[in-house]
């Protein structure tokens, strides 16, 4: 059993997989309210698994830009750490040393 969760956090240190699991997180969160949000703005002379199509796609696509924001975000926090912790390094050297 351990094994296997080891593997798992590897790949979510991976920033493109980490990006794919947000989308697909996000998509299937978003999928019922999308698709009630079709039903509701829709003609009734649309079949229902136009609706429902259409609903996944419109979940698809909220999905995308909302998880792309998130990812923005992440690289942001991280690329700000790492010039953070460059500067504390450069600060810890000798005063005469340059």
């Amino acid at each position: 059993m351990a094994g296997w969760t080891g593997k798992v956090r590897k790949l979510l240190k991976n920033e493109d997989v980490l990006g794919w699991v947000i989308w697909g997180v996000l998509t299937l969160a978003l999928l019922w309210p999308c698709i009630y949000f079709v039903y509701e703005y829709t003609y009734s002379t649309v079949s229902p698994a136009t609706r429902v199509v259409s609903g996944v796609f419109v979940a698809a696509i909220a999905g995308g830009f909302l998880s792309w924001i998130v990812n923005e975000i992440m690289y942001r926090v991280k690329r700000r750490r790492k010039e953070g912790g460059k500067k504390a390094a450069k600060n810890r050297r000798k005063p005469g040393a340059r």
